[in-house]
Order: structure tokens, then sequence, then C-alpha cells
């Protein structure tokens, strides 16, 4: 599911099945990260650290918590592979499919 946000594009959330997200909640919502760039270049630019400030900022503003552990990024991976394919990406995958899982 995507969102837009108080941001450029999209936030992205992803679900275990497409049923509507109710992120309404008495504690904090407790999620995961995830970023990617597709090239080396990229990558020594420093755009995944522009993504993690950015994501950071994104769920201090929506008083949410990053689970322990629950961050994930792929340094210069290509984004025509699927996120299973990813290493961090199915990792991500693997992590929302547990339970009980820390996000």
């Amino acid at each position: 599911m995507r969102y837009p946000y108080a941001g450029r594009g999209t936030l992205e959330i992803m679900t275990r099945n497409s049923s509507k997200v109710d992120i309404t909640t008495e504690r904090p919502l407790r999620v995961a990260l995830y970023g990617r760039v597709s090239s080396e270049d990229q990558a020594e630019r420093g755009t995944i650290e522009t993504q993690q400030v950015r994501l950071r900022a994104f769920v201090d503003a929506q008083s949410w918590v990053v689970a322990p552990g629950a961050e994930y990024w792929d340094n210069g991976v290509t984004g025509t592979l699927a996120r299973r394919d990813r290493e961090a990406g199915a990792a991500l995958l693997w992590a929302a499919g547990t339970s009980p899982r820390s996000f």
C-alpha cells in the first residue's frame, strides 16, 4: 500500500495481505525501515544515508518507533530484482512473516 506523506513521493506500507491498514493505536506503532540504492556510484555518494535520514525523520514525525534490529538496507542493488531476491529485502520479508515479530 502506498500513502502520500508531507515530503516527496509516497510511503510504502507493506502488509501480509491486501487488507486495510489501521494505524491508530494507543502505543507508538513499531515499524521496520527498508531502503535501497541501485548502483555502486549512488552507494558511494551516500544516497542510502539520505534515505535513512528521511525515513527516520518521517518515523519521528509520526511518533512511531523503529523496532530493534528492524532496519534493512540494500546498497548497490538494482531495482529490477524482486525484493525477495535482494539480501536486505529478503530479510525484511522473512522477518515480517515470523511470529511474533518485532514490528
